[in-house]
């Protein structure tokens, strides 16, 4: 797998700090937390981790990711397998000279972060949801992009 010059951790780190200082600037205010696709990611990534070290707010009650790739995007999956190979690269160039699919940029770190096969996928399912904060997650049926099924937990 390819390696990204940049993580999901970062943001994942911005968004605990955040919440701590929302909860101490409004105690005892319930904190909802609602993001949409690799937003969804890094969200679940940064409650997860506050949670486990144990610096997650108590006030946070709700995780909400809407058409979130938990399990990974397809298509990410796809471009990441085909730059495994000679072939497959040459055909990524020849996509992204023509324009036909310029969000399937296998340079941009998020086809490798969002990749079936990604670490901070497996980072990421690798805590639990903390106790107290419930946890949603949205899909399309229609979503080709990232389907349905792809946002199980």
């Amino acid at each position: 797998m390819r390696a990204s010059s940049f993580g999901a951790a970062e943001p994942a780190a911005r968004l605990a700090v955040l919440l701590r200082q929302v909860a101490l600037a409004e105690p005892g205010v319930p904190i909802d937390v609602l993001a949409h696709s690799q937003g969804g990611v890094v969200a679940r990534l940064g409650v997860v981790r506050a949670g486990a070290d144990g610096s997650l707010p108590e006030s946070v009650e709700n995780l909400v990711t809407i058409g979130s790739p938990h399990q990974g995007a397809p298509a990410a999956t796809a471009v990441e397998a085909l730059e495994a190979s000679t072939s497959g690269q040459a055909g990524l160039g020849l996509v992204r000279e023509s324009g036909a699919a310029e969000g399937l940029d296998n340079r941009r770190p998020a086809i490798g972060q969002l990749a079936e096969t990604s670490r901070v996928l497996e980072e990421m399912r690798s805590y639990p949801i903390p106790d107290g904060v419930r946890f949603t997650t949205l899909g399309g049926s229609g979503d080709l992009t990232v389907p349905a099924g792809a946002t199980d937990d």
